[in-house]
């Protein structure tokens, strides 16, 4: 039975020998207390604070049908083509942003360009990149960070990370058409963030006065494990009571 927000837990006591069975009693139980048993929290992974309602993560079964069944729709040519038009943009992207002063790509392998020219390729679909300041003139300190918000605000969803502070581009097949425009809105942004003076020093490590993810991941640079995932845990409550 459940109860507003509440389950209702029954549990028998068995009989001993001649004695009558026992009438069963109950104990309430907090709905948000058997969910935080299932949560999963890593406030200090690299690829930022983590937090997922259960074990698997974004990994939900679901979503794997759904890739399978992509991949059985478009078929091994559909995906050869679809990987080189995504590490394409990647690698376009990553030249971009290595021409931005005030940041710095991270990740990335050495290589060449189609003009022979040494150039630094992602790994893989994605791009990260953290604030510079050795290419930086005035050497403000850019909070990358605030970049990030900065860049939210013209539509693009990028992943914060920590350890050290940056973000990253997950490139998929929408970006391929976009990709210019990304270079130019990050452009933009660092300059903004650049001129406004949000960022503090250390490659973008100092809490912003601004809100979003700046500040969030300001003040969890400072606080051990124990708080973070204290604090994630809180934020899944209230997603899931929503």
């Amino acid at each position: 039975m459940s109860e507003l927000g509440t389950v209702t837990v029954t549990t028998w006591r068995p009989p001993i020998l001649t004695i009558p069975p026992a009438t069963p009693y109950h104990r309430a139980v907090p709905l948000q207390e058997l969910r935080r048993a299932q949560y999963f929290t890593y406030g200090k992974w690299t690829g930022g604070m983590y937090v997922t309602p259960t074990i698997a993560g974004s990994r939900a079964g679901a979503l794997i049908a759904c890739a399978w069944a992509s991949l059985v729709t478009i078929g091994e040519a559909g995906f050869r083509t679809r990987v080189k038009l995504i590490m394409d943009t990647s690698r376009e992207i990553a030249r971009g942003i290595s021409a931005i002063e005030g940041i710095q790509l991270l990740g990335c392998k050495g290589g060449k360009g189609g003009d022979g020219a040494a150039e630094a390729a992602p790994h893989a679909m994605v791009v990260c990149f953290a604030a510079d300041d050795s290419r930086s003139n005035n050497g403000s300190g850019l909070n990358i960070y605030e970049v990030a918000e900065a860049m939210k605000e013209k539509g693009w969803n990028l992943n914060s990370l920590q350890n050290p502070p940056c973000v990253h581009i997950c490139v998929t097949l929408q970006t391929v058409r976009h990709k210019d425009k990304f270079v130019t809105d990050l452009r933009d942004a660092v300059k903004g963030c650049t001129t406004a003076g949000t960022g503090g020093g250390g490659g973008g490590t100092k809490k912003a006065d601004g809100g979003g993810s700046a500040a969030i991941y300001g003040m969890a640079g400072s606080m051990p494990a124990g708080p973070v995932n204290e604090l994630l845990k809180a934020y899944m409550d209230i997603t899931m009571s929503c």
